[in-house]
């Protein structure tokens, strides 16, 4: 099962966004197959977002000094999301991490959806 963790708030802070990052750490056993993050605010033109993914396990995504620039690099969010996949089918790698980008929709989820696709389809399954 994979895990899921976030924040939302008026805006975060760089330590604020490192922090709530780190409670990534506490989902390493609930998924080792990949991690992302999500990072939202609220702009004159819209909602501006940023994703980091990768097909580390946590403690490795989030000691990576990629991720560490990419936190620096953000400017008073008021959302943040992290996902830790455990893959059950669907090819491992960025595409199949989370969180997703869908039209006007940024989520994750904690489940699998066999349901609406066959189980030879190697987009995702959580």
């Amino acid at each position: 099962m994979c895990g899921l963790w976030g924040a939302a708030s008026s805006f975060l802070s760089v330590d604020e966004m490192y922090n709530v990052g780190m409670l990534g750490y506490l989902n390493y056993f609930r998924g080792k197959d990949a991690t992302g993050m999500a990072i939202a605010d609220y702009a004159d033109e819209g909602i501006n977002y940023s994703f980091i993914k990768s097909i580390k396990p946590s403690h490795a995504f989030l000691n990576d000094e990629v991720v560490h620039k990419w936190f620096k690099n953000q400017s008073a969010p008021t959302a943040m999301i992290g996902h830790t996949r455990a893959a059950t089918f669907g090819d491992l790698g960025k595409a199949n991490a989370h969180p997703f980008h869908f039209k006007d929709i940024i989520g994750a989820h904690n489940w699998c959806f066999t349901a609406f696709s066959k189980k030879e389809d190697p987009r995702s399954d959580t």
